[in-house]
């Protein structure tokens, strides 16, 4: 079983070494949309819904350190969420 860490999602592959040193896939590596930067891109899309396109534009070019803060503490926060959480927000 090999598993591959890439944008953000979690692939696992499994492969069955052969007697000759090769060899052959059993399951092919999946994943999906739920990895931490769809998360990320939906966050930043329902902020952009939130409070407009252009006001979002403007916070990363005018204040970039502010906007990369406020992706950070939302980096913190989804870290923080384990299953046994019971809240309705973070």
């Amino acid at each position: 079983m090999s598993i591959v860490y890439a944008g953000g999602t979690v692939d696992v592959s499994v492969h069955e070494k052969n007697h000759d040193g090769t060899l052959t896939e059993l399951h092919r590596a999946s994943g999906g949309p739920l990895g931490g930067t769809n998360v990320d891109d939906n966050y930043i899309a329902w902020l952009t819904t939130m409070f407009r396109e252009d006001a979002i534009k403007r916070l990363k070019s005018e204040v970039m350190r502010d906007y990369f803060d406020l992706l950070r503490e939302f980096e913190i926060k989804k870290r923080s969420v384990l299953p046994e959480t019971k809240n309705d927000h973070f």
